[in-house]
């Protein structure tokens, strides 16, 4: 609870917050203190000690086109709060004012007066959803489900954003967007689309305390690629973006991008198949024209060793890699020099199956279909011929009967 507390409350010395509302608190937000927050949430906290979990922070987003007034932001939160069944706990609603588009932060408890517990099993899909849905509709908002099919946007770099409050504004909008429109699985991919905005997350040296602590930290990069200013820790932003809030982006991403990967690598095909397209560069020009931006890595020398696509319209980012050998550099390379796909052609990331070789057959003798498998592996592996176990029977049985003879 304090953690929550004091995130939004430095927000507001900072001057890029404003609390809001303080709903079931016997003083205004603009009378309490901070000590009375604490002291408040404290007499739901101290009923129930044996809860491990008696903070919820919830943030409620709005797009950029809406232009809400703190009345409407408050008569929202009060709205969506009961809708969700915390219309009786104690609460505050911050608006922050660090991003381009408009949303709050919303502080409370899950300790009932009583001491019992409120739910928090599945909250999101059985209780969060529907509530966010009664509330678009109740107050005419655009639909979430319209503003993940618009292309992201963010506002140009300023002046002020290579200050220290405006670099960290502008990384913690960047970081908000890249992770609520872009699916990525890995940090060279995040690292690609925060490129698209001019940031760069680094973990410094292997042998740094970030690196071995987990830590990240995010400069501004100039039309170069070059980093600009102070570096910014992730553990002065928002949400603590380090590589253990990466990792569990990395497993929820991976089950939402697999599905579009295939539709991703039908478009690269398009591509390839265009009479228009003849190189690397035609291909990331027609690319272009369908919202996927072509990103080339390159090495010091000049050599390109890897090539990440950010599709924008899925929302997906992915190396070549992850659509398969055929759309890593060199693959696109050999397609684009050689045998191009057919408009026939179905996707297929699988390696192609390789010609059996073929060996002589053999003529004295015919083994049943039972272990003709077997039979040809023996041969195979031990490179020599050797006869089915009735033959190697049937010449011991005579070896024996020479002998008896002598």
């Amino acid at each position: 609870m304090i953690g929550a507390l004091n995130y939004n409350e430095h927000k507001v010395k900072e001057g890029t917050a404003v609390c809001l509302l303080a709903q079931n608190f016997m003083q205004s937000a603009h009378q309490l203190t901070f000590q009375g927050k604490v002291d408040r949430f404290a007499q739901h906290t101290q009923r129930n000690r044996r809860a491990q979990v008696n903070t919820v922070h919830i943030s409620l987003n709005f797009s950029p086109d809406e232009e809400l007034t703190p009345q409407q932001m408050q008569a929202i939160s009060l709205s969506y709060m009961t809708k969700l069944g915390f219309g009786q706990q104690p609460y505050l609603v911050y608006q922050h004012l660090d991003t381009a588009h408009p949303h709050v932060h919303i502080v409370t408890t899950n300790i009932q007066s009583d001491g019992r517990r409120l739910s928090l099993h599945n909250i999101g899909r059985d209780k969060s959803e529907p509530a966010r849905k009664a509330v678009e509709q109740e107050f005419q908002l655009i639909q979430a489900s319209e503003r993940q099919q618009q292309a992201p946007s963010l506002q140009p770099l300023k002046a002020d954003t290579y200050t220290h409050r405006g670099r960290k504004a502008y990384i913690n909008q960047v970081i908000a967007t890249v992770n609520r429109h872009y699916h990525y699985t890995s940090l060279s991919e995040y690292n690609t689309a925060l490129g698209y905005y001019q940031v760069a997350a680094s973990r410094g040296s292997e042998r740094s305390r970030m690196y071995n602590h987990g830590g990240l930290q995010y400069t501004l990069l100039d039309g170069n690629g070059r980093q600009v200013g102070i570096p910014v820790k992730a553990s002065a932003l928002h949400q603590f973006p380090g590589m253990r809030y990466l990792h569990a982006q990395y497993q929820l991403n991976r089950k939402l991008r697999t599905p579009k990967l295939t539709q991703l690598s039908n478009m690269v095909d398009q591509g390839l198949r265009s009479p228009e397209v003849r190189d690397l560069k035609g291909l990331s020009t027609y690319l272009e024209a369908h919202k996927i931006d072509v990103h080339y890595h390159q090495s010091t020398k000049g050599q390109l060793y890897g090539v990440t696509f950010i599709d924008h319209e899925r929302g997906i980012v992915a190396k070549g890699s992850a659509l398969g050998r055929n759309y890593s550099v060199n693959g696109l390379r050999r397609q684009l020099e050689g045998e191009r796909p057919s408009s026939q052609q179905t996707v297929n990331n699988s390696p192609k199956p390789t010609r059996p070789k073929r060996y002589p057959r053999q003529h004295a003798f015919r083994p049943r279909r039972a272990y003709a498998d077997i039979f040809t592996v023996l041969k195979h592996h031990r490179g020599a011929y050797q006869l089915p176990v009735e033959n190697q029977l049937s010449l011991r049985k005579k070896k024996r009967k020479k002998r008896r003879r002598l």
